[in-house]
C-alpha cells in the first residue's frame, strides 16, 4: 500500500507462515476497495490512522469476512500484531473497527449487495468501464468475479520425462486423487490446494512445471520444429521456453533471452531442475537493437522463429496478480504499447525470409493486442498476419492471453 512494490517479491522474504501471508496479503489486495468500504463503515473516528495501522485493520476485516477463521481469534490476534508496530491508541482503534464489523456483520453483508460494481468487485471504475465497453456488462461482471477467486494450481508434465496420462496416474497412486486434467487442455493437470509443489512426485527430477494452460497459446501458434534456430526473446521465468524445447525434441538451437538478471537466475534454476542444459541463456533487452549484432552471430541467416512474450498490463492474469488491477491506467497502457512496438520492431529485423514471429501478451486490452498488431503491420509491408487468438478467462477457465503469428515474406 505504501511503496507500490510487487507483492510476490515482498512475500519472498516472509519465511515461516508464507502460506498464511499469501492468503491474507493477496486477499486484501484482491478485495481492497470493498475492505476499505468496510473500514469506513466500521470506524467512528473522524479520520483514519497511518497506513500501517489501516493495513492491520484491513487484514483483520479480510479474515472476518472472507476466511473460515474463529472471529474472536481474528480480533485478538490482529490487535496483538498491531501492538508490535503501533501505539496503544492505534491498537484500540483497530480493536474497535473489528468489533464493530463483527457486530454489524449481517447488516453490512446486506448493504454490500447495493454497492457499485467497482466497490463490490474491487476493480477500478475506469478498468471496469473499459471492459463493459469491450466485452459487455455481463462478461465484464463475470470477469471481475473470476479475478476475485483464488487461482487454481496447474502443472504441465514435461514430455521429455513423462506423459500427462502417466503422470496423472502417478499422482493418483501417491494419494492425490483430486488431481485431474484441465478442461482447456489435457496436457495440463489441476492440483488441489494445500499440497506443496515440492512434495509432488518427480519434482526434484523435473517431471513437471507449474504453469497455466494459457501459456501454451503462443508456443502452439509458433509450432517450433526440430532442427530450427529459435529465439525466445522475453523468456523468464521459462514456462514457454520449456514448451518450445518439448516441440523441438532437443534438436536445433534455442536461445532464451531476458532483460532482468534475477529473472534469468530463476530461468536457469528451472532448466537445471528439469535437466535441460542445451538451451543457451542470454541477458539482453529485446527492445534494444544494440543486442541484435550478438544475436545475428547466433543465427547468421536469421532466426526461423521468434517468440515475443512482451511485457504488458497483465489484465488477463489479475486472478494471479491482483495488484495489476490497481496499476491499470491510460498512461501506463500507452507506455507499455510503445515498449511492445519497439520489441516487435527489433525482433522483426532478426527473422529470415519466410520466418515467423509470434507476439503474445497476458493482456485483454485491444491496444496491446489486435489493435497494436494491425497498426504495426500497416507500416511493415514485408510482413503478414497469419493467425491470432484471444483467451477470455471465464470462458476458457484459463488466464487471459493473446497471441498473433506473423510471417516475414
Amino acid at each position: 500500500m505504501e511503496n507500490q512494490a510487487f507483492p510476490d517479491r515482498e512475500i519472498e522474504h516472509t519465511g515461516d507462515g508464507r502460506a498464511a501471508v499469501m492468503e491474507i496479503g493477496y486477499g486484501v489486495i484482491r478485495r481492497l476497495a470493498l475492505l476499505e468500504w468496510l473500514l469506513h463503515e466500521s470506524v467512528q473516528a473522524p479520520r483514519l490512522p497511518r497506513a500501517e495501522v489501516q493495513a492491520c485493520a484491513l487484514c483483520g476485516l479480510y479474515e472476518l469476512y472472507f476466511m473460515q477463521s474463529e472471529e474472536y481469534a481474528v480480533v485478538n490476534e490482529t490487535v496483538e500484531n498491531c501492538k508490535r508496530l503501533a501505539t496503544e491508541k492505534e491498537s484500540t482503534f483497530v480493536n474497535a473497527v473489528l468489533r464493530n464489523a463483527q457486530r454489524d456483520r449481517e447488516a453490512l453483508l446486506l448493504r454490500m449487495n447495493n454497492l457499485s460494481p467497482a466497490i463490490r468487485f474491487s476493480h477500478p471504475e475506469a478498468l471496469l468501464s473499459r471492459w463493459k465497453n469491450n466485452f459487455g456488462e455481463t462478461a465484464a461482471a463475470s470477469l471481475c468475479r473470476w479475478n476475485n477467486e483464488v487461482p487454481s494450481i496447474t502443472i504441465r508434465p514435461l514430455h521429455q520425462k513423462t506423459t500427462p496420462e502417466d503422470y496423472l496416474n502417478r499422482l493418483h497412486a501417491a494419494g492425490i486423487t483430486e488431481a485431474e486434467p484441465h478442461p482447456f487442455s489435457p496436457d495440463f493437470i489441476q492440483i488441489p490446494h494445500g499440497i506443496g509443489i515440492a512434495t509432488l512426485p518427480g519434482y526434484q527430477e523435473g517431471f513437471f512445471y507449474v504453469q497455466d494452460p494459457s501459456t501454451s497459446l503462443a508456443p502452439a501458434l509458433l509450432n517450433a520444429q526440430p532442427g530450427e534456430t529459435i529465439l525466445d526473446a522475453c523468456a523468464a521465468p521459462g514456462g514457454k521456453t520449456l514448451i518450445l524445447a518439448d516441440q523441438m525434441r532437443d534438436q536445433g538451437k534455442l536461445i532464451a533471452m531476458d532483460i532482468y538478471a534475477d529473472r534469468l537466475q530463476t530461468l536457469r534454476a528451472n532448466l537445471r531442475r528439469i535437466g535441460l542444459r542445451h538451451i543457451e541463456v542470454l541477458q539482453g533487452d529485446a527492445k534494444d537493437a544494440a543486442i541484435n549484432p550478438r544475436l545475428k552471430t547466433m543465427a547468421p541467416e536469421g532466426f526461423d522463429a521468434i517468440l515475443l512474450d512482451v511485457p504488458c498490463s497483465n489484465t488477463g492474469v489479475i486472478r494471479r496478480r491482483p495488484d495489476a488491477r490497481w496499476r491499470s491506467n491510460k498512461t501506463r497502457l500507452s507506455e507499455l504499447a510503445r515498449t511492445q512496438r519497439m520489441i516487435l520492431q527489433a525482433a522483426a529485423r532478426l527473422l529470415r525470409s519466410g520466418g515467423r514471429l509470434v507476439y503474445g501478451t497476458c493482456s485483454l486490452e485491444p491496444e496491446e493486442n489486435a489493435d497494436l498488431i494491425s497498426k504495426w503491420l500497416l507500416h511493415m509491408p514485408g510482413f503478414v498476419l497469419e493467425e491470432q487468438q484471444q483467451l477470455f478467462p471465464p470462458e476458457t477457465k484459463t488466464d487471459g492471453a493473446y497471441a498473433a503469428r506473423i510471417r516475414k515474406l
